[in-house]
């Protein structure tokens, strides 16, 4: 018996500020790839189809986008996201921050592991 068939997935490939047509708003907007490959005994072998496509962050609108389209919105998106933003270390221990992600570091959280819980930043008192 030879077990057949396909598999499909999905590829954040840029992040970027484009017009929705749909809700008719300048926000971020994703560019996904969606690859289906052919697999042979769970195994993917090789892709069957690929497709582009733009999804809102704002109202979740989805379009599809052709190849030549997909390729200028990544050369695009390249130079927004080529090295470290100008008011982000570039290593996070160079400046004390632990490499964990999330919250450490931050008031009522560990700045790293083994290190006791500083108590959270009280609110400031009411004045009347």
């Amino acid at each position: 018996m030879i077990i057949f068939g396909t598999r499909r997935t999905v590829h954040r490939v840029a992040n970027l500020l484009l017009h929705c047509r749909n809700c008719n708003q300048v926000c971020a907007t994703t560019l996904n790839k969606g690859v289906t490959k052919f697999t042979l005994f769970f195994i993917p072998l090789f892709p069957v189809h690929i497709k582009h496509a733009l999804t809102c962050t704002w109202c979740g609108a989805t379009a599809q986008v052709p190849w030549a389209e997909a390729d200028e919105l990544v050369k695009q998106a390249q130079p927004q996201q080529a090295g470290p933003t100008p008011h982000a270390p570039a290593h996070p221990q160079a400046h004390g921050h632990a490499s964990a992600p999330g919250y450490t570091g931050a008031p009522g959280y560990p700045s790293a592991p083994g290190t006791p819980r500083q108590p959270p930043i009280a609110p400031p008192p009411h004045q009347q």
